[in-house]
């Protein structure tokens, strides 16, 4: 789906892109320190730490992306409606229906977006606590609670993709 807000596409493009290519290196880096520390003599709590920063930078792109997003989709729908009156209004049963069927597709995307706002929000703290330095030493979370948000968050995720699939596929894949 495109979207018309500029600010949409530039989020997803730079911020989190870049973010996750960070990421996905220094937790490349990262593995590899653990799994072979006579050949990367690195820190690698320090580089753990670091990659979950960027990981934290993604998160918090997505939100935004995704508040534009709700932000978008609501300004759609309201033009969509005024439209619907227009159409109702000089008795186009045609354009009616047509234009009902534009707002029922717009309304099926805002529960996935705010899904996914949910999975962030559900990420971030995981994240942030990994991201401290002292995260081996002292975390901000007991592994006990980041996995338990980390599962909430793949039942979110399960509950998502239930959800786009029970979407009608021409409506999804227009």
């Amino acid at each position: 789906m495109a979207w018309d807000d500029p600010k949409i596409d530039m989020i997803y493009k730079y911020p989190m892109a870049g973010s996750m290519i960070c990421y996905f290196s220094l937790e490349l880096v990262s593995f590899a320190g653990c799994q072979m520390p006579e050949l990367v003599n690195v820190n690698v709590n320090w580089i753990a730490a670091m990659s979950c920063r960027f990981w934290c930078v993604c998160t918090i792109s997505e939100i935004w992306g995704c508040y534009l997003k709700l932000k978008e989709l609501e300004l759609e729908v309201t033009t969509l409606r005024e439209l619907l009156a227009e159409k109702k209004k000089n008795d186009d049963k045609e354009g009616f229906l047509q234009i009902e069927h534009d707002i029922q597709y717009w309304m099926k995307q805002v529960p996935l977006v705010k899904l996914q706002i949910l999975r962030d929000l559900l990420f971030i703290l995981p994240a942030v606590s990994w991201s401290l330095p002292t995260y081996h030493t002292s975390p901000l979370l007991s592994d006990f609670n980041s996995n338990g948000l980390l599962f909430l968050e793949a039942c979110v995720h399960a509950c998502q993709l239930m959800y786009r699939a029970t979407l009608q596929p021409s409506l999804y894949y227009a």
